[in-house]
């Protein structure tokens, strides 16, 4: 019997997605789930959408299989299991088909990206003596190729800052399907419990909310929004009040970290928008109190609350777990049907060893340093606030991974955000230096300034 990461209904497993209840092949278990759900009518669904997924591939649509693998991602653990089951096959076999159009050329996805790949690679030969080698193997591979092969041709289309800034941009409207999703699930919210939408667990479902929060609020304030500002306000909005009356306090936690840096400006039309969408929000977060007191009553109550759900018990044993054997790990899934860590270093320590924590770990931690590189630079308004959306994301990722596991996993908002800010830092850095960037301060608004920044503050 296949169960939706039980980590994100009662603790997370040590997988981060969806384990088989014989712990065998992830694979062989999503097919099996999805063919007893779906029907004959899916089934024909989905085996035309993963053909179509192959053409896109031989034609070199690497773009438009991102955009999919995306909005795919927002169905990761729907409460209907074909749903969830499908989405899941078709997310994997985006990664493998964005991974093929390498032969059309590839560049570097960043030494964060390719640490990343380094810690599945730890993860597949601690797999191998392992207690369930064929699903450890299975998803140390799918670690691997998102974070190598897939990043890689991902990071190859992206040849102009304007490339980079349509890559973010398909998280907003990833999170306009996100908000039509929760707002229409909202008639089910029962007070007194934490609303997971149509999810089957509302850690998923609100993680995946705040990761998209920062890439709304980017969308809001940047200099060239346009008419999708008002379109990023609305949304914005509707996943704030989804994240605060869900009562689920890492997902919205991760949304306001990641908002930090673009909210901590020193330009006054900056300051002022960021002030005016936080007044917005907590309007519509008051008008929810006035008309639902309970659940209102409730969410006070957990936001307010240093009680961490059994999170210390279940620490300690993990750290003891991963001090029995510091060096070398068991391989993803090597608890079996155990409830996880709910905490991301220690998940990738007893996977991968005590030499994966630290790749892992630099690797967010190289992140945030090149993104703050970044806002250094000084060199126009659209490349700052890039630099601050990066920089929120690492540290929200880094934050988060404190409390919960989704980051150590192939195909899910968290780490796919990862991948994303290790290719959009490094093309950004390499861009820069090739591409003569001209500032927004007309003192500072020549050939020598943008080069000379780069020699001295970016060239690491």
């Amino acid at each position: 019997m296949i169960s939706d990461s039980l980590g994100f209904c009662l603790g997370l497993t040590i997988i981060g997605d969806v384990a088989s209840g014989t712990m065998g092949s992830d694979l062989i278990a999503r097919l099996e789930m999805f063919l007893e759900t779906a029907g004959g009518v899916g089934v024909i669904v989905l085996g035309l959408l993963l053909l179509s997924l192959m053409f896109l591939s031989v034609l070199g649509w690497r773009m438009v299989l991102v955009a999919l693998f995306v909005a795919a991602l927002m169905f990761s653990g729907a409460a209907v299991l074909s749903l969830d089951a499908g989405s899941t096959l078709f997310r994997w076999t985006i990664i493998f088909a964005l991974a093929l159009t390498c032969i059309r050329g590839m560049r570097s996805p960043g030494l964060p990206a390719i640490m990343l790949g380094a810690v599945g690679f730890l993860a597949l030969l601690s797999g191998l003596r392992g207690q369930f080698p064929l699903y450890s193997i299975q998803r140390s591979i799918l670690l691997m190729v998102a974070a190598l092969p897939m990043a890689a041709a991902i990071a190859h289309h992206l040849r102009t800052v304007n490339d980079v800034t349509r890559l973010l941009k398909m998280f907003l409207w990833a999170a306009g399907l996100y908000a039509v999703l929760g707002m229409a699930f909202l008639p089910s919210l029962r007070a007194g419990t934490r609303f997971a939408g149509g999810f089957r667990g509302a850690p998923l479902f609100i993680m995946t909310g705040g990761m998209l929060i920062p890439f709304v609020l980017w969308g809001a304030i940047r200099e060239r929004a346009g008419v999708t500002r008002w379109y990023c306000v609305i949304v914005l909005i509707c996943i704030g009040l989804i994240c605060v009356i869900s009562a689920q306090r890492t997902g919205a936690f991760a949304g306001f970290i990641g908002c930090l840096p673009l909210l901590i400006r020193f330009r006054f039309k900056k300051i002022l928008a960021g002030t005016g969408l936080v007044l917005l929000a907590g309007v519509a977060v008051y008008v929810f109190a006035v008309l639902v007191p309970e659940q209102a009553a409730y969410v006070v109550e957990r936001f307010w609350s240093t009680e961490l759900s059994g999170r210390r018990e279940i620490w300690a044993h993990g750290l003891a777990l991963c001090l029995d054997a510091p060096w070398l790990g068991h391989g993803i899934g090597g608890l079996g049907e155990a409830t996880g860590f709910h905490n991301a270093y220690l998940a990738v320590w007893y996977n991968g060893g005590l030499l994966a924590l630290v790749i892992f770990t630099g690797a967010y931690l190289i992140m945030c340093f090149r993104s703050f590189k970044l806002i250094r630079l000084r060199v126009g308004a659209e490349i700052n606030d890039i630099g601050r959306l990066f920089l929120g994301l690492s540290l929200a990722c880094l934050a988060t991974s404190f409390f919960e596991e989704s980051i150590f996993s192939p195909s899910n908002m968290a780490s796919f955000v990862g991948l994303t800010i290790s290719i959009g830092v490094t093309r950004m850095r390499v861009l820069i230096r090739d591409t003569t960037v001209i500032s927004e301060t007309p003192e500072r608004s020549d050939t020598t300034y943008a080069e000379g920044v780069w020699e001295r503050e970016y060239a690491v």
